[in-house]
């Protein structure tokens, strides 16, 4: 996706019951189709303000959301970029790729 357009900052609001803890955001359905975004992508969430970010597979928008502008994301992703309810936060599409190895 490259650049950061001005439809591509979303208004935080709480996620869903259902998707609590499970690393997952959705997105008003809109901006999915848009930008031609799929449930499994893995998408980038940036704090414009202090420019931290954390990642989330999206999720399929529900149509409740068609037209809000939002993005539904828990409480733990949210403490992540240090963001509110209500606050506004920038995304992006990452390329991710299968990993070589894997040290603990």
């Amino acid at each position: 996706m490259g650049q950061i357009n001005d439809d591509m900052k979303l208004r935080i609001k709480d996620a869903f019951k259902e998707d609590a803890g499970r690393g997952i955001i959705r997105i008003d359905p809109n901006i999915i189709k848009k930008h031609k975004l799929q449930s499994g992508d893995i998408i980038e969430i940036i704090n414009p303000n202090s420019k931290k970010s954390t990642a989330a597979l999206l999720s399929t928008g529900k149509e409740d959301d068609k037209g809000a502008n939002i993005i539904r994301i828990d409480p733990s992703l949210r403490r992540n970029i240090n963001v509110s309810i209500d606050d506004y936060v920038e995304i992006r599409k990452i390329e991710a790729s299968l990993a070589d190895s894997l040290t603990f």
